[in-house]
This record gives structure tokens, C-alpha cells and sequence, in this order.
């Protein structure tokens, strides 16, 4: 995926850039705390770009529990923990390596946000080398009622893609 992430109007927008080229970009109201990460309970609305490159473990937190045969998470599953996947998380193969996901209200699971108020849908895009894994997940947390916002946000994600 690329960097670019669609938001609302006037919401606050911070990045993190790793200097291994790992990187995350949050929007959020102006108002509210910034995400916390994927399975913690993050309550509060936002849209979130993350990015995995050269982090191996860092993919293997991103992909475990939603793409598990990956050969990365085979590789890495007795030096890693990886947390369950909700029972009431639901999640869609779109292609051999991309996820869409919804958390529930209240769900804290691969949203980033997830777990608060507002339910959580993102997808989860995945490529996995002989020897490297790469992955991006774009995240949208709004109310119920906008969730056709979300749609449109997360279908940006997945036009403006590059491999991960």
C-alpha cells in the first residue's frame, strides 16, 4: 500500500517511520488519543495505514493470527506469541494474501482501532518471500452509521496498493 490515507475533514494526522523502513499513519479527530495498536482495546474513532518491511516480527504481530500459514508465521511461531483471533471477529480471503476484517463494538481485535464503541473494518494484505515477508493493513473505526465512509476508505486503501 502506498502512504496516502483518506480521512475525514479536519482530522490530526501523525506518522512514524522506522529506519527500517516500517511505518505507520494515523488520523484521528482532533480530540481523541491516537490508536494504540491492533488487539488492544483502543476505543475512539480513526483510520490507520501500518506497514511491515524489514520487521519480521513485526509482520508475524501483523499477520498471525488472520493469514496463519503463512511461511513466516511457520517460521517464527515458537520465538513469537500470537494472539487468538475473536471468536466474534469476522474475516474474508479477498485473494491468496489479502484480508478484509470487521471487529464488532467492542471487539479488540486486528483493527487498529478496534475493541471500543464503533466497530472496526480493515483489510490485511500480505506477500511472503523464501527468506522476507512484507505486509500493510489499513484500518477505518467510525460509527455505525458511517460505515459506507469506511467502505470507500478502505476500497482507497486497497486501489492505491503498491506490494507491500
Amino acid at each position: 500500500m502506498g502512504t496516502r490515507i483518506v480521512a475525514p475533514r479536519g482530522w490530526h494526522c501523525r506518522s512514524n517511520i522506522g529506519a527500517d523502513g516500517t511505518y505507520e499513519v494515523a488520523a484521528y479527530p482532533r480530540t481523541a488519543a491516537r490508536p494504540r495498536g491492533s488487539h488492544v482495546r483502543s476505543p475512539g474513532d480513526a483510520v490507520t495505514l501500518e506497514n511491515g518491511s524489514a520487521c519480521q516480527g513485526c509482520i508475524y504481530g501483523m499477520v498471525c493470527s488472520l493469514l496463519p500459514s503463512l511461511p513466516v508465521v511457520q517460521a517464527n511461531g515458537g520465538i513469537y506469541s500470537c494472539p487468538a483471533k475473536p471468536v466474534r471477529e469476522q474475516a474474508a480471503r479477498l485473494g491468496r494474501n489479502v484480508t478484509y476484517f470487521y471487529d464488532p463494538s467492542g471487539v479488540a481485535g486486528q483493527g487498529d482501532p478496534s475493541g471500543g464503541e464503533d466497530p472496526a473494518v480493515g483489510v490485511l494484505i500480505a506477500t511472503d518471500y523464501s527468506n522476507e515477508a512484507a505486509a500493510a493493513q489499513a484500518t477505518c473505526t467510525l460509527p455505525k452509521a458511517e460505515s459506507g465512509v469506511c467502505e470507500a476508505i478502505i476500497a482507497a486503501a486497497l486501489a492505491n496498493q503498491a506490494a507491500p
